[in-house]
């Protein structure tokens, strides 16, 4: 969906080896999500920001955060950051990917929460990210 023109919202789940994107929009729908590898942040999230109107940079507060923050602002220059509680998050991107992609052929009988997803959940995890700003920032409008 390049060329979107509302501000949109980029969030990260920034690891040592791989981190997770995500872009949506102010109303919380998803505009893409995928994990890439660490060393290749920056030229991706440049890519990012010429093909996107983005507004604001939300990411974890985890490990790697204070050096991811500050890579991304000097990547994206004028691109507020804001930093998110990630408590759980991969627990909660776990969840979120077998609810969209279903287990299939006898998989489908076990649990998923006796199942390892088949591919790294960063992606989801950046998108959880995102979920959780907007929800915080629909608390404070309500009680401010």
């Amino acid at each position: 969906m390049p060329g979107v023109k509302e501000n949109l919202i980029l969030a990260l789940d920034p690891g040592r080896d791989k981190s997770g994107i995500a872009l949506l929009t102010p109303e919380g729908q998803i505009i893409l999500h995928k994990v890439v590898a660490t060393a290749c942040m920056e030229e991706k999230l440049q890519q990012l920001q010429q093909n996107y109107n983005i507004g604001l940079a939300v990411m974890g507060d985890g490990t790697t955060s204070r050096k991811a923050k500050e890579n991304l602002q000097q990547w994206l220059p004028g691109i507020d950051v804001k930093q998110v509680n990630e408590y759980r998050t991969t627990d909660m991107a776990r969840k979120r990917y077998w609810q969209e992609n279903k287990p299939k052929g006898w998989r489908r009988f076990l649990p998923t929460g006796m199942q390892v997803p088949p591919e790294p959940v960063d992606d989801w995890a950046a998108v959880i990210i995102a979920e959780k700003y907007l929800v915080q920032k629909e608390e404070v409008g309500k009680n401010g």
